[in-house]
This record gives C-alpha cells, sequence and structure tokens, in this order.
C-alpha cells in the first residue's frame, strides 16, 4: 500500500508528509486518510469493485455537487474543509472551486468553512472579455492606472458555509475534537503566511484573521482524537511540526495519533490561487491532489489505475 499518493499528474510543489505517531493496536493513518473518500464513494475508485486480482475498469468522473448540504451541528464531523482569503481582493475563485471539490471528494459528514459565508459578493472572478468595455478600461488606465479592473465579484454558491474566520474555525475544531474519537480531516486551502521559524507558519483567514500552527497544536494537544491534516497553502510545512507538543520539536512527538500532507515545505511558496473560473487554466495544488484522491486527473477525468495506485494493491490512499 502507498504511503503517499503525488496528484494524477507530474506536480512539482515540494511535498512535506509527517510519520505518525501511534501505537501498533491504532490503524494505519494513510489508510485513515483514504478512508475519508472510500467510505461514501469506494465503487467510484479505481481497484475496489472486486477481489479477484483482476484490473478494475477505470472509474466514471463525478459530477461535482455545487452546494454541499448543510451542516447539522447535532452530528460531529469526520471532516472540516476551511479556505479563504483575508479580504475579497484575496479570495478568488480557484478557493471556493477547491473547497466544492473537497466536499464532493470526501462525502458527506462534513463542515465547510468559506469566506465570509453566504449572501454577500466576496468572491473575486475575472470577467469574460465579452463584459468588459474597452473605452472604459483605457480612460481608466489613463486616468487612474490600477490593477483589477477585469475583476468581478459574486456571492459564494456554497450556500451553507460558514464563515472562515479564525474564531469559526476554532469552535469547529473543538466541537470536533471533543465529540469523537475516530479520525478527523483537516483540509485547510487558500493562502500562508511565513513565520520567523515553523511553528510561527500562519494561514490566512477571513476577516484578515489567521491561525498558526502553534494556535493550532494547542487546540489538537486537547484531544486524543486522531487528525488528518492536508494543507494546499504557500508555506504550509511548516504545520508539520504539529507531529511535536505545542508544534515545538524540543518538546518530543506528541502522543497523539497525527499526520499531514502539505503543499510546500516550511520556507518556500505553493501556488495555484486564480480568479480565473476556467478548471483547465488552473493549476492549483488542491485541484490535483483532490482528483488524484478519487482516481482522476486534474481534469476530472479518469485515470488507469496504475497511473494512481503505485504500488499495485488496489487501494488509492494518500
Amino acid at each position: 500500500m502507498v504511503a503517499v499518493l503525488v496528484g494524477a499528474a507530474a506536480i512539482s510543489w515540494a511535498l512535506v508528509f509527517t510519520a505518525c505517531t501511534r501505537t501498533p493496536a491504532e490503524p494505519n493513518p494513510a489508510t485513515e486518510l483514504a478512508a475519508t473518500a472510500e467510505s461514501s464513494h469506494a465503487a467510484d475508485l479505481p481497484g475496489t469493485s472486486s477481489d479477484s486480482g483482476a484490473p478494475a475498469p477505470s472509474p466514471s468522473p463525478r459530477p461535482v455537487d455545487p452546494a454541499p448540504p448543510a451542516y447539522d451541528p447535532s452530528i460531529i464531523p469526520r471532516w472540516i474543509a476551511a479556505a479563504s482569503g483575508a479580504v475579497p481582493e484575496l479570495n478568488p475563485v480557484s478557493i471556493e472551486q477547491d473547497l466544492t471539490l473537497a466536499a464532493q471528494v470526501l462525502g458527506p459528514g462534513g463542515r465547510v468553512l468559506f469566506g465570509a459565508g453566504p449572501g454577500t459578493p466576496t468572491v473575486q472572478v475575472l470577467a469574460p472579455p465579452a463584459v468588459r468595455d474597452p473605452i472604459v478600461g483605457a480612460l481608466g488606465e489613463l486616468f487612474s492606472p490600477r490593477g483589477g479592473r477585469d475583476l468581478r465579484y459574486r456571492a459564494t454558491t456554497l450556500n451553507h458555509a460558514e464563515p472562515a474566520t479564525a474564531d469559526t474555525l476554532v469552535r469547529a475544531l473543538d466541537h470536533a475534537l471533543a465529540g469523537s474519537t475516530q479520525p478527523l480531516l483537516v483540509y485547510l486551502g487558500g493562502h500562508g503566511n511565513l513565520g520567523d521559524q515553523p511553528r510561527h507558519n500562519s494561514i490566512s483567514l477571513w476577516a484578515q484573521s489567521e491561525i498558526n500552527a502553534a494556535d493550532l497544536a494547542a487546540r489538537l494537544d486537547r484531544s486524543p482524537r486522531p487528525v488528518r491534516l492536508v494543507m494546499t497553502t504557500c508555506f504550509s510545512g511548516g504545520f508539520a511540526e504539529l507531529v511535536f507538543r505545542d508544534a515545538d520539536p524540543s518538546l518530543g512527538a506528541t502522543p497523539n495519533d497525527r499526520c499531514g500532507l502539505f503543499a510546500a515545505p516550511w520556507d518556500l511558496e505553493a501556488t495555484g490561487c486564480d480568479p480565473n473560473p476556467d478548471r483547465a487554466a488552473q493549476e492549483g495544488y488542491g485541484l490535483h491532489f483532490l482528483n488524484a484522491l478519487r482516481g482522476s486527473d486534474r481534469d476530472g477525468k479518469p485515470l488507469p489505475l496504475p497511473a494512481v495506485d503505485l504500488d499495485g494493491d488496489g487501494d488509492i490512499i494518500a
């Protein structure tokens, strides 16, 4: 069984994968991460349709649900997906699209946090050429030159998403960590910030809020619930320090079952935020990773089993 799935196509971004801390009696963390997708969509993944050993046919691509269902607060979530720019100008449509794809791939039982929530025009979208007035654009550049004249803002299509502020994320984590002993998958996207040391790297959230690796460790260390963390942001490798107590290597490994998959080392940028709504023009890490997890290429087209099942055991895992 392959421990790390490196996308559906050649991906040049660096990966950091933290070793999981677990006792022999506990389940393999990589298998648990895969199970978040497999539990609801096993029939759609290559290699899961037969135990005979014969190659399974490639799956048909699943249509992406543009509106994940509302979160039920009476249910402890299996996963949390959060991403946002700090302000509308840093909240391109690709972040929203990645969260929509994450919700579809990970299946029911999750909680989505994005932007300011529904009903506010905070999603940045590149306007099609047909709606751009060339005369107005030329006059604007002459009298008040600035970027962004080809951008528009609309309300999110994630109609049941909660605001992606640091406070909301912390409350969501506290609720999830206190209510179950089953593995929790946390998907964080958007923008990352470089700190003076890895544990101080942070993820930007709505309303110019943020949470850094040390802050997140303080929440996770309070609970024994296993956590699988996937981050697609710049400098996301700083959150690999969560394998240590308080995200501090000098304090030794955390006793909790915890692992992560990150788009970049702690001191390097990733790529992927794009106001162009055409997914064919995007090359973000989340787009590749999430499609690969369901056995598809970056365009959502099914891949032959050997392209994603690197060890040939019939399971697609991350």
